[in-house]
């Protein structure tokens, strides 16, 4: 199956405009300012690309225009840090000193101060920005709704599902994912010497060179293995040995609260490789299993008034993106009504 892949340049790219937005609406948090400092000063790309960002947002806006000359940020920056060393920027056209920041005066100092902020930044770090980030920490989630796709600098691709929420720790000896809540299917790029862990509240994966999916449920968690061979160990809080099994492709199993793992459990591997293309895949589900599914994507939640229609039996795909054709195909075939809750605004399913 065909999967939408983006380019390291095209990821940076991406987690650049994310940065502007954020950094945008965060109102000066702090830890929002660290983690995108720490994700500056992984590479010079990344400083880049994140003016890059901020030149075409100028160039969209229609206000006064100040003139922001890379060189001179850099070199004011140099003086007031009192360090000489200062990690040389690719000679192509600067994105800011070719180009006039169209802005407002409030939003043309801001980004004068991201600017400044990002050289000094590179001056403290020294020569080799990329490599030296062993102990790499990076926060990254989705919103109901959202997916994201990610590539990591040992060249392995995350995609995350909607409502995930995963935490990055490469450290010299093993790369390590956490999974703290949601989806994520991961194509990891094979380093015999640092395995590739990820770990839930009940269950570590490791893995070496493989695709795998991991989902968080409410009774534990769940992986399944389209490439490859996993090793999955329950885990435990008691003095009790963990349990382990090998996963290989095709296989799948759940890992449940106390550690104990059951083989055959968690969702099929058509409804894994179903959501990565925003859809889901329904094989003689309940009709609550169905809207627990769909209510994943929907920040207007779709309640069952009746409980006599839990059990309805429903097959078919439908897309994230296109609740409507689900409310359509019940009305019509099973002659279900619909109607919104005026309090909360609800979608509610009823018998006529």
């Amino acid at each position: 199956m065909e999967r939408s892949r983006l380019s390291h340049q095209e990821q940076i790219a991406a987690e650049a405009a994310d940065w502007f937005v954020l950094l945008q609406e965060s109102n000066d948090d702090a830890g929002v300012r660290e983690e995108f400092t720490q994700w500056l000063l992984r590479s010079p790309g990344h400083l880049r690309e994140f003016l890059a960002v901020t030149r075409a947002w100028g160039e969209m806006s229609a206000v006064s225009a100040d003139v922001l000359p890379l060189d001179r940020l850099i070199e004011e920056a140099r003086a007031d840090a009192g360090e000489p060393n200062v990690v040389q920027l690719p000679k192509r056209s600067s994105p800011l000193a070719e180009h006039e920041l169209r802005t407002d005066r409030r939003r043309s100092r801001w980004s004068v101060r991201v600017a400044a902020a990002a050289a000094v930044a590179v001056i403290a770090l020294g020569v080799s920005l990329a490599g030296h980030w062993w102990q790499q920490r990076q926060a990254i989630v989705t919103v109901v709704g959202e997916q994201r796709t990610l590539m990591l600098d040992d060249g392995s691709v995350v995609r995350l599902n909607t409502d995930s929420r995963i935490r990055v720790r490469f450290a010299e000896k093993e790369r390590r994912i956490e999974l703290r809540q949601g989806e994520a299917l991961f194509q990891v790029a094979k380093d015999a010497q640092r395995p590739f862990l990820v770990v839930t509240p009940q269950a570590t994966v490791r893995a070496v060179g493989t695709e795998f999916n991991v989902r968080t449920l409410a009774t534990g968690t769940a992986v399944a293995v389209l490439e490859g061979k996993v090793e999955v160990r329950g885990v435990v809080q008691t003095e009790v040995p963990q349990a382990k099994t090998q996963l290989a492709a095709g296989e799948r199993a759940t890992v449940e609260q106390g550690g104990q793992i059951q083989s055959g459990g968690g969702p099929s591997l058509e409804q894994v490789l179903a959501w990565a293309d925003r859809k889901v895949v329904f094989r003689e589900s309940t009709l609550t299993d169905v809207i627990d599914e769909l209510n994943r994507y929907q920040t207007r939640p779709i309640r069952i008034a009746d409980p006599q229609l839990a059990t309805l039996r429903i097959n078919g795909s439908f897309s994230v993106n296109d609740v409507e054709s689900l409310l359509v195909y019940l009305e019509r075939y099973h002659g279900l009504v619909r109607s919104r809750d005026a309090a909360s605004g609800a979608m509610v399913l009823s018998k006529p």
